[in-house]
């Protein structure tokens, strides 16, 4: 999949954009009416996996109370979404109530949630970006049995999700690359300051407005007196200096 049809707004902040682009993509799959809930999570330096998006009916429920620790000697690492991180590995279980995953003691509230929602199966298939892991796609059907092929379809999304999400990316980066160039072009890159191009901008607009509006225009220069024996004596880095802090 070399394009992806969700890409989100460049607009917002890099975070807020990479969750609408997830919620969009959640939100599709929900509406195929094949899942219970759509997920994805992704660990923190904590080593703590967290749902970064979710769809379905216990959507608020999944962001609020989901943390999923999964270092070896915790029960949650016996958990598929803890699974399949740390074996790199699309897992697919039916009759998830009763499967391995979800015995240890300390699950046991988790269980019984899941055991009253009615989840029958549940699939947790890694994403990877920049050829390593990344985050972990979860999805859950009410049906005794998962849709056929489900695993390779799942496989196929997670790599569309990691698409789309190096498309925002990359959207991103030529955003800020653009706004660098222009940013570079008008502003002088010892001072910090606009330049003679962006001066020129500025006096242009300001002399459009005061025809416009049929006023005057006037323009205050700054003369540095004695600035050269500085240079002379010191040299171009401390004259450099002292023409940033009088800036």
């Amino acid at each position: 999949m070399s394009k992806a049809p969700f890409t989100g707004s460049v607009d917002l902040p890099w975070d807020q954009a990479q969750k609408r682009l997830m919620d969009q993509m959640l939100s599709s799959l929900d509406q195929s009416g094949l899942f219970h809930t759509c997920a994805i999570a992704r660990a923190d330096t904590g080593h703590i996996l967290r749902p970064l998006a979710v769809s379905g009916p216990v959507q608020q429920i999944v962001l609020e109370n989901v943390a999923v620790l999964f270092s070896p000697d915790h029960p949650h690492a016996r958990s598929m979404t803890a699974r399949a991180q740390v074996e790199d590995r699309t897992l697919l279980v039916t009759d998830y109530v009763h499967s391995e995953y979800l015995q240890h003691p300390d699950l046991a509230g988790w269980r019984q949630a899941i055991e009253a929602i009615g989840i029958q199966w549940l699939l947790a298939t890694p994403i990877h970006r920049h050829a390593s892991f990344w985050g972990v796609l979860v999805l859950s059907g009410l049906q005794d049995e998962p849709p056929e092929l489900m695993a390779d379809s799942a496989e196929k999304v997670a790599e569309f999700i990691a698409d789309a999400m190096e498309h925002l990316e990359t959207r991103r980066n030529e955003q800020q690359y653009r706004e660098t160039l222009k940013n570079l072009a008008h502003t002088d890159a010892l001072t910090d300051l606009p330049n003679r191009r962006a001066l020129e901008t500025q006096m242009e607009q300001a002399m459009l407005r005061a025809i416009r509006h049929n006023r005057l225009l006037a323009v205050c220069m700054l003369d540095l007196d004695d600035f050269k024996p500085i240079n002379d004596t010191y040299g171009h880095e401390i004259g450099d200096e002292v023409l940033v802090t009088l800036m």
